[in-house]
């Protein structure tokens, strides 16, 4: 998708029209002249190396510390270059590029300061070929004029070629020259980037336009081969990959950075809406299981993450039943042990192992979708595990008290102190076990409370691990039912979570507000409805 260039150019009262033609799409003239000797050795290298501060540190913040000031102009020199800025305009636009970049050279002499001229100096420097010395007054003009977009293109046009005669010199750089090289390339390389995200920003409409034209031709292709539908599919996505890196490259400044992201998004997330819409129109079972892959990366780009979630989980789900041969269980244990496989070679640097497990068959987005979710549903899992230790806190405090009110009654008199002794050892067990599980689950050395309670009993001895024993083996109580849950990944459907949510409010007026708490943070972190969600966030307000 390669953004058109702006209609809009350099327009001011004080300034005059800038040249009408671009150079861009004009070869550049075959019999030599200015600047059009070979780009090759360690010449060009030297060259760029030894300017004057014009390779910005920044791709939008060209200027020098170091440039001198602006040189004073006579109305008598400012005169004398309108005039050759003139002839210059009209040699150009007769395509007649070598007089047109002397004319320029005569008038940017007279009068450097007019960035008329230094923009027709940039062109006709550019259509000669001398595209370093193109790339230099293309950041001049851009110092002072940075949104003016035909010249972003224009310079972007100049940098890709810079870069690809880079690629050619790659080989012949001396060693010792390699790491200025290096650096040079990458300098131009952001520039070029930065250049890309911001045209392609301000062109978001017509990007979108051009894709709602598009759309309409694709239609044509349900009747292609499954090869030439994957290969336009391939396209658009290879496209829409390559907008999101775009978003991610650093701008002038934090306005800039948002204007360009959030375009970016606008483009990406219709992308993404067309291939969704291709491929669920399609007949191939192959493509048409694409939808749901295409929808999570688009709901990623509006910035819906819900929306996302719900796709990625049936890209999961789905990409589960495909590795376990139609079990998804077998299927998601399967990939655990490739991610396990996945961690360990990429840790140790074992690139061959790592792509010989990418090779084995994983199904199409799973990785993403695994990459995706996993730190959601980590956060939900903890938030569960946390809301439900507090609970349990809470009823451990609840049956102390009242079995020291027990101890205090007229039938116990005798036994008052060995039975509140008794009452307050055994609460000091559970309290002590709950308070080990939520470091663990804080510091992160585990997921979620079963593991915790799991870690405790393979790690610690004595009361630590019989009460860690106890509660795993419990299924008695709430509580225990909580504790299943931290430990359980998967979605809660609407009538279960009406079940829970109703229990929930029985548990805030007549039980215990912390336990209803937790049945709440269940509901909202397991359930995909967005309605029945915000009852239980209400629910949570309620009773804490």
């Amino acid at each position: 998708m390669t953004p058109p260039i702006p209609s809009r150019r350099v327009s001011s009262a004080s300034r005059k029209p800038i040249p009408q033609a671009s150079p861009g799409v004009v070869a550049p003239p075959q019999d030599g002249g200015a600047g059009s000797q070979p780009f090759q050795g360690t010449q060009a290298l030297d060259a760029i190396l030894k300017k004057t501060g014009r390779v910005p540190t920044h791709p939008l913040t060209a200027k020098s510390d170091g440039k001198a000031a602006d040189p004073e102009v006579t109305p008598a020199q400012a005169k004398k270059a309108e005039g050759l800025r003139a002839k210059a305009q009209d040699l150009f636009k007769k395509e007649k590029f070598k007089e047109a970049l002397q004319t320029y050279k005569q008038a940017y002499q007279a009068n450097p300061t007019d960035p008329n001229i230094v923009l027709g100096f940039a062109m006709a420097t550019h259509a000669t070929g001398d595209l370093l010395k193109a790339h230099d007054l293309y950041n001049e003009f851009l110092e002072s004029n940075p949104s003016e977009m035909e010249v972003r293109t224009l310079r972007m046009e100049v940098n890709e070629g810079i870069l690809a005669r880079f690629q050619e010199m790659a080989p012949k750089i001396p060693k010792e020259q390699q790491e200025n090289f290096v650096k040079t390339a990458e300098i131009i390389g952001l520039e070029l980037a930065s250049d890309q995200a911001t045209v392609f920003a301000h062109n978001a409409d017509q990007q979108i336009d051009q894709l709602k034209v598009m759309e309409k031709s694709l239609a044509e292709l349900h009747g292609k081969s499954k090869e030439e539908k994957a290969q336009i599919i391939q396209n658009l996505f290879a496209g829409a990959s390559k907008m999101m890196a775009l978003g991610a490259v650093p701008a002038a400044d934090a306005k800039e950075q948002a204007f360009v992201q959030k375009e970016l998004s606008r483009i990406v997330e219709a992308v993404f809406g067309t291939l969704s819409r291709f491929a669920d129109a399609d007949s191939e079972a192959e493509i048409k299981a694409l939808k749901p892959m295409f929808d999570a990366y688009g709901a990623v780009a509006g910035g819906r993450e819900d929306d996302a979630a719900a796709a990625f989980e049936t890209v999961r789900r789905d990409a589960y039943k495909t590795l376990g041969g139609g079990d998804a269980a077998k299927g998601e244990k399967l990939f655990k042990e490739k991610i396990a496989k996945i961690e360990k070679f990429t840790a140790e640097k074992n690139q061959v192992e790592l792509e010989k497990i990418l090779k084995e068959g994983i199904p199409t987005g799973l990785i993403d979708a695994y990459t995706f979710l996993k730190p959601i549903e980590d956060a939900r899992t903890r938030k569960i595990s946390l809301a439900t230790l507090d609970a349990w806190d809470a009823e451990i405090e609840s049956t102390h008290a009242s079995k020291a009110a027990k101890a205090r009654s007229w039938y116990n008199a005798f036994s008052e102190d060995s039975m509140q002794n008794e009452a307050a050892k055994e609460a000091r067990k559970g309290l002590d076990c709950n308070s080990t599980a939520r470091k663990l689950l804080t510091d992160g050395k585990v997921a979620t409370l079963k593991e915790a309670l799991e870690y405790i009993v393979a790690h610690e001895t004595g009361d630590l691990n019989a009460t860690a024993k106890a509660a795993l083996a419990n299924d008695s109580t709430m509580v225990s039912s909580l504790i299943k849950y931290s430990a359980d990944s998967g979605t809660i459907d609407a009538a279960a979570a009406g079940t829970i949510l109703a229990q929930a409010e029985t548990m805030r007026i007549f039980v215990s507000p912390k336990l209803a708490v937790a049945m709440y943070t269940v509901v909202q972190a397991r359930c995909g409805d967005k309605a029945i969600r915000t009852q239980a966030e209400e629910g949570i307000k309620k009773a804490s």
